[in-house]
């Protein structure tokens, strides 16, 4: 898979910030007097248009023809990048797959997927049926073939509704999983810093406590950024910029499982089967004791990182999809997006999760192709 992760890397623009590019309130300088340490952790690659000459960002053309702006450092949250200094799919993917011919039905939800009775082989083999929100209608599609990309907990829903409700899906004895949280932690740092947090970039880290025995963890401070044009008083904002959320994340076991019940989702997960979690725990009473400030979490595992439940495999016994992403049991139908991830990257999973599309894509277009020799491949796979 490495050169997949290079290929995405390179699509996305992403590269490592450096101490020249100035960001504010990064660990080194917020480090709560040496207490914290980023020593030994990976400086991650950052998807974001970083300044030429730091504080003066400019208004750029990127390579697929969207004017943005370099990053100012300002309200570029999981909320939103208003500038466009944040790479996000859209910008990367989803546009120049538009200008290829790709067509996006918004504001349409899918509901199930119901394979054709006696379909031709080599033609459509499946109905998809969504909810149309623009008119509240109910239509379909058909496809010779599906890509489920919907993120890990949706495409695991859908899979389930289409074979247990719809009856349009079969088998898939695994389907639900070695479902994982990819170590996932999400609590609230009072941290009360001299600093505005809320200038920056939305994530600061990895760091752990200084001399932490860990090997897995990740901690990563999350920034309360993209609230300047929520109306509230300014003494809340001052206050909510001083403080952040704070983030952790390690390798799970995936020992966690998804089902479908009486038309909702139920997730068994218990966190005491992995140990990353007890380092986790250890990590925070740290940072609270030798900082001075107080985390507030739940107990149980928060995680905006769910991975698994239609998982990699070799046989429909011990995975949904196969190495090339179609589902044992029903030809045709593809998995692209961390519902197939078998086990947690223990890191940020977004760029796993691009490489394994790509991976998938590329098996799609080379089965195309011997389907169809010398034909060019159409739409906006590419």
């Amino acid at each position: 898979m490495d050169r997949y992760y290079s290929e995405i890397i390179e699509q996305l623009g992403a590269r490592a910030a450096t101490e020249s590019d100035q960001v504010p309130n990064r660990i080194s300088l917020t480090d709560h007097d040496g207490k914290l340490s980023c020593e030994g952790l990976p400086n991650p690659l950052l998807g974001f248009l970083l300044p030429q000459s730091p504080g003066a960002p400019v208004k750029v053309t990127d390579a697929n023809g969207v004017e943005r702006w370099e990053c100012d450092y300002l309200n570029n949250s999981v909320l939103g990048s208003f500038s466009g200094a944040k790479t996000t799919l859209d910008f990367a993917v989803v546009w120049p797959a538009v200008k290829l011919g790709l067509v996006v039905h918004d504001l349409c939800e899918a509901t199930s997927i119901v394979a054709l009775k006696n379909a031709v082989p080599g033609t459509e083999g499946y109905e998809v049926r969504y909810h149309n929100h623009r008119d509240g209608k109910l239509q379909s599609i058909r496809a010779r073939r599906v890509v489920l990309a919907a993120g890990c907990l949706n495409t695991v829903s859908l899979l389930f509704r289409s074979r247990d409700e719809a009856k349009g899906l079969q088998g898939m004895p695994m389907l639900g999983q070695k479902f994982g949280t990819n170590g996932g932690f999400f609590g609230f740092w009072r941290e009360n810093a001299p600093a505005d947090l809320s200038c920056g970039l939305p994530l600061s880290g990895p760091f752990r406590s200084k001399q932490s025995p860990s090997k897995q963890v990740q901690v990563l401070r999350a920034a309360i950024q993209g609230i300047d044009a929520i109306p509230m008083p300014g003494r809340l904002k001052r206050w909510l910029g001083k403080n952040a959320f704070i983030v952790a994340l390690g390798k799970d076991h995936n020992n966690g499982s998804i089902d479908l019940k009486n038309g909702r989702l139920v997730i068994r997960y218990d966190k005491t089967h992995s140990p990353v979690y007890q380092e986790i725990d250890y990590e925070r009473r740290t940072i609270e004791h030798t900082t001075g400030t107080r985390i507030y979490a739940p107990r149980a595992p928060i995680t905006v990182q769910p991975l698994g439940g239609a998982c990699l495999g070799a046989t429909a016994d011990d995975g949904v999809v196969g190495a090339n992403g179609e589902v044992f049991d029903n030809p045709g139908v593809y998995v692209a997006d961390a519902a197939a991830l078998p086990a947690s990257p223990g890191r940020p999973p977004s760029l796993t999760i691009a490489a394994w599309a790509a991976h998938v894509a590329d098996c799609l277009i080379a089965e195309t192709r011997r389907e169809q020799p010398g034909q060019p491949m159409q739409g906006g796979l590419s």
